[in-house]
């Protein structure tokens, strides 16, 4: 499945190797992605340090608080936002399956976490002794931090530590795990990932219903459900995202960015822009 995560073009910063990523957030800083609709092929882990964040999975909403930690499998969509607008601190782990990909032997075990279609997260509360949880997470990101000699093989094994202490609450009755919740919410990745595709070309309402292989009315009822957006203002917000990794990462004329993210009136596309991020195109370059 096509990959669809976000890149951090906030503020927080990343430490990683190739399969294995780990970002110290919070929801000023992180990427105005992570706002959006969104999944990937990476397992996604969420542990909170301070505050409370919000998290939405299909039509549930999740609140985090100290302590808990979210499992997001593979695929999952999702996205997050700051729980009643204050301010919070967790760790981002974002695993690719290729990291397994040595490991045969361990593969029945791994399934659960990796291509288990019917179950999209797992929510271990604070009380269930997250606590081992934090002291594994956080040894993880000083070792992708500070790069010591060897490093990967260790944050190898904390990554298989990680997943053995979650594997044996996988089905217990007060460990809480979500499971997808059919046809609806395939219909509403179709959609999203026909914005995603074609963000640059003319789109109507009536094109992004046709993704869904369903009505204009039945097509904002389900991005009202899942994304808690009109399907226009989805696509402009994408657009618009899209437009600030260009000013962000280019040198490209604000004319063209515009233009090139679907936006027919510069003009328009100032307005929008300003409303969303408190400044304008030009002035963004000027940061």
């Amino acid at each position: 499945m096509k990959n669809m995560n976000p890149s951090t073009t906030g503020n927080s910063a990343a430490v990683s190797f190739s399969e294995l990523r780990m970002v110290l957030d919070s929801p000023k800083t992180q990427s105005h992605m992570h706002e959006m609709a969104h999944w990937h092929d990476e397992l996604e882990g969420i542990y909170v340090l301070t505050g409370s964040m919000d998290f939405y999975l299909d039509d549930r909403k999740l609140t985090l608080s100290s302590g808990d930690f979210l499992l997001i499998t593979s695929s999952a969509m999702h996205y997050s936002k700051a729980h009643d607008e204050k301010d919070s601190l967790f760790l981002r782990l974002f695993i690719h399956p290729s990291l397994f990909s040595a490991s045969e032997s361990l593969h029945p075990l791994l399934l659960p976490f990796l291509e288990d279609r019917e179950s999209e997260f797992l929510l271990l509360r604070a009380e269930k002794n997250s606590e081992n949880l934090k002291d594994l997470l956080l040894r993880m990101h000083k070792l992708l931090e500070t790069r010591p000699a060897g490093f990967p093989l260790e944050c190898t094994g904390l990554v298989h530590i990680l997943l053995a202490r979650l594997y044996p609450l996988i089905h217990q009755s007060d460990v809480i795990m979500g499971t997808h919740m059919g046809p609806d919410v395939e219909a509403q990745r179709r959609m999203i990932a026909y914005i995603r595709k074609n963000y640059p070309e003319k789109i109507t309402l009536a094109d992004i219903a046709e993704a869904g292989l369903m009505s204009r009315s039945k097509c904002c009822q389900l991005f009202k459900k899942y994304v808690n957006r009109t399907p226009v203002d989805f696509l402009n917000t994408y657009r618009l995202e899209m437009s600030l990794r260009l000013l962000k990462e280019t040198e490209r004329p604000i004319s063209d960015v515009s233009l090139s993210c679907g936006f027919t009136s510069q003009s328009y596309f100032t307005k929008l822009f300003t409303e969303r991020y408190h400044m304008t195109p030009s002035g963004c370059r000027k940061k």
